[in-house]
């Protein structure tokens, strides 16, 4: 049976239609979009030794791709930077079948599959590296073009942003943001997923950070307003708001709740009418689940977009000996991290849960 992808229509409501996910506390997508580099830094951090981008990139994703939990999910974003030869990137890596890639794989779990295209320009001066590479924004049109070609009709963009950052700059990120909404709108064929992560790597308070991160939500909520088409279907995937990582200020998870739910109002953002989701950028998985917890006991309807938060047990299950990978037992503690965080889009997050087991966790949904 031919392989069918979702259409632009069906990615749309499956994405923004709020009846459908509203029981689940928000939108849940696997982020398994790592550049390289990012894969071995997480292997390094996870204590997985001699791992090789170039070689074990294509196991990882083997492993990610086969996985029954990728049905639990809404969508995942996968690296989708072209690589040549009309090449898009870990779109077309082969499954262990050699017949289905990692695209079809997701789909096939009637799950979107979401590109990543841009990065961030790492030749350039240091107070630019954060934004969009310009190759990037010379070639976004052609490459959303080549994204509707394969049936990809979703894309998720990141730009950092982080404290000390000139005013300039944050006011050109907000506009690189506008640039991407209105080329997305005149394609018409794929909606946007905006990501402008703020980095806490700082010594500022909760406070501080509250309003960086509300200057640059708020900024490019008015690009968009002020773009040729503001209610072109789009959504966020935005940083819970944390003490800066280098300050003596601990993470109280009520607090940061707090803080991020104001934060999304403040810049005029409706989760009911344009989704929220949460990275978790570096902060620790027993913090973000007992953040986002907590969200949801205040009452917002905010999803959650995890990398590091599900990987490590995941990695250290699966790929501990990447010559002899376990997908199985890779694929047991997927299930067992994906349910955990259902449980915190539900309110029902505890500490205890970290070592559960699935039957347990199952019991407590």
């Amino acid at each position: 049976m031919e392989h069918q992808s979702p259409t632009f229509e069906g990615t749309v409501d499956h994405l923004t239609n709020l009846e459908r996910w509203k029981h689940k506390g928000g939108l849940h997508f696997n982020a398994m979009d790592q550049s390289p580099g990012t894969l071995v830094k997480h292997a390094e951090t996870f204590g997985i030794h001699g791992f090789n981008p170039g070689r074990d990139r294509d196991i990882v994703r083997q492993m990610e791709g086969t996985a029954p939990a990728i049905s639990e999910f809404d969508a995942a974003i996968v690296n989708t930077l072209p690589e040549g030869e009309g090449r898009m990137g870990d779109a077309h890596i082969l499954m262990p079948d050699e017949k289905t890639t990692l695209k079809y794989a997701i789909e096939d779990h009637d799950t979107i599959f979401m590109a990543k295209l841009i990065r961030t320009d790492k030749g350039a001066e240091e107070a630019n590296k954060l934004l969009a590479h310009p190759d990037d924004l010379q070639a976004f049109e052609n490459d959303l073009q080549t994204l509707v070609s394969i049936g990809a009709h979703v894309v998720k963009i990141r730009l950092t942003f982080q404290a000390g950052m000139p005013d300039n700059l944050i006011a050109k990120g907000c506009e690189q943001f506008g640039f991407f909404h209105n080329r997305l709108a005149k394609n018409g064929k794929v909606m946007g997923i905006y990501e402008p992560e703020v980095l806490f790597d700082n010594y500022k308070d909760l406070q501080a950070n509250l309003e960086l991160e509300e200057k640059v939500l708020a900024g490019i909520k008015q690009e968009i307003l002020n773009s040729q088409n503001p209610d072109y279907p789009h959504g966020w995937k935005i940083s819970y708001v944390v003490p800066g990582k280098n300050s003596e200020d601990l993470i109280f998870p009520d607090e940061s709740a707090r803080a991020t739910k104001e934060v999304v109002e403040n810049a005029g953002i409706d989760p009911e009418e344009t989704p929220v989701v949460h990275l978790s950028g570096g902060i620790p998985a027993t913090a973000v689940r007992e953040i986002h917890s907590q969200l949801v006991q205040i009452g917002a309807l905010h999803g959650t977009s995890y990398s590091r938060a599900h990987l490590e047990k995941v990695y250290k299950a699966g790929l501990a000996d990447i010559e002899n990978p376990n997908f199985k037992a890779g694929h047991d503690e997927l299930m067992r991290q994906i349910t955990i965080t259902l449980l915190a889009q539900q309110g029902k997050y505890d500490e205890w849960m970290e070592e559960a087991p699935i039957e347990k966790l199952r019991a407590a949904a």
